[in-house]
């Protein structure tokens, strides 16, 4: 099983980090919670079991930032 890297894991953490850093500091935007939707648009397009964890997690946390902005 090859692992897949066509969606920049570290970039989907990162966009992920930065919204949650912004919902910290206050925001509940609608910008936010676009940002909170791609990424987990991005985690859920990932398919590979071996990535399953990290794709349940990054899920999560980017629901959770979506339910803070509604």
């Amino acid at each position: 099983m090859a692992w897949d890297n066509s969606g920049n894991l570290a970039a989907i953490i990162i966009d992920l980090e930065n919204a949650e850093q912004r919902l910290s500091a206050g925001e509940r935007s609608e910008s936010l919670q676009q940002a909170a939707q791609r990424v987990y648009n991005q985690a859920a397009a990932h398919n590979n079991s071996a990535q399953s964890p990290w794709r349940r997690e990054v899920m999560e946390r980017a629901q959770n930032l979506i339910n803070a902005c509604q």
